[in-house]
């Protein structure tokens, strides 16, 4: 009966190793399940953050689009009121010279028309610059949105692939929490039983 009851206690120690060990084991996955679940969370946050952030990009880039559109249109119609204009001047100017000559007319009331066409002209060619320049701007704000939209996408796959892993690292610890929960109790009748 010594043997046996010496077996036993034995038997007993070594159990309660392994259920000493088991615990610790199920309280660090107990603690790594926590690590996870907040690294799934940080990564949904992000990954909502950059969903906003590409949408108001695509509302920028649109604004921007339409923008460039209205621009592009003002300018064209700038470009043929100067046209325009410039023949119109270009023929009065060759009648003006005439109608001095043969009417005597005066030489400064043709002066300020022909300095008012030229001033007129001078500005629709500055307006169609400077249509020109913002066009350019705009062209290249909507460039650097593209680049922020693929960013943001290169960005998006990546947090999906680690959100992915995690929640499938979460799923490979809930089971061997279970298995260990399981073995704990297992263990924890054949300690009582034994006891």
């Amino acid at each position: 009966q010594t043997a046996n009851l010496k077996d036993l206690r034995i038997k007993i120690a070594i159990i309660q190793k392994n259920i000493e060990k088991d615990v610790g084991t199920k309280h660090k996955y107990i603690a790594e399940l926590r690590d996870i679940d907040k690294n799934i969370e940080k990564y949904s946050k992000k990954i909502k953050r950059l969903n906003l952030d590409q949408k108001n990009i695509n509302k920028q880039s649109n604004k921007l689009h339409k923008k460039l559109k209205v621009l592009l249109q003002s300018m064209l119609v700038h470009k043929k009121t100067l046209s325009k204009q410039l023949l119109r001047t270009y023929k009065v100017g060759q009648q003006q010279a005439l109608q001095i000559v043969l009417n005597q007319k005066s030489v400064d009331s043709i002066s300020r028309m022909l300095t008012y066409a030229t001033y007129l002209s001078n500005a629709r060619t500055h307006e169609i610059e400077y249509v020109k320049t913002l066009s350019g701007d705009i062209k290249a704000s909507v460039s650097a949105l593209e680049v922020q939209k693929s960013t943001i996408k290169e960005n998006q796959i990546l947090l999906e692939k680690n959100k992915t892993a995690y929640t499938n690292t979460y799923a490979s610890r809930k089971i061997l929490l279970k298995a260990i929960s399981k073995k704990l109790l297992e263990e924890q009748k054949e300690l009582n039983f034994l006891e």
